[in-house]
């Protein structure tokens, strides 16, 4: 299996989640009013520092080899729905006062997935 095809598309999907994330602390940066919402703009620095985190740890080199096997395939993409989801949820755990890892989890695959 060509694991480094795999950790450059998973390179890609982090950095564009961290541009999500950038825009989103943004937001929250321009339309925090009232002392609570500090804790969503928290969540955001500290999704935004993970994910940098791994993108920086997935992107150490470029593929070799750009083609792609089914088997290669499919791992890449099983791999960034994982990493969407885990990623996508750090904004809710780390962001709100009483949401489990579990109810983050879930609140951002239904997110995804728009169910």
């Amino acid at each position: 299996m060509n694991l480094s095809v795999l950790f450059f598309l998973l390179s890609r999907l982090t950095l564009l989640l961290g541009a999500g994330f950038l825009v989103a602390l943004g937001v929250s940066r321009l339309h925090t009013e009232h002392p609570a919402e500090e804790l969503a703009t928290q969540g955001f620095l500290a999704s935004l520092a993970v994910t940098a985190v791994l993108y920086i740890s997935f992107h150490f080199k470029n593929p070799i080899s750009s083609s792609l096997l089914p088997k290669e395939a499919l791992c890449a993409i099983a791999s960034a729905w994982i990493l969407a989801v885990a990623l996508g949820a750090l904004p809710y755990y780390y962001g709100t006062v009483d949401l489990s890892w579990a109810d983050a989890w879930f609140e951002s695959s239904s997110g995804l997935t728009t169910t």
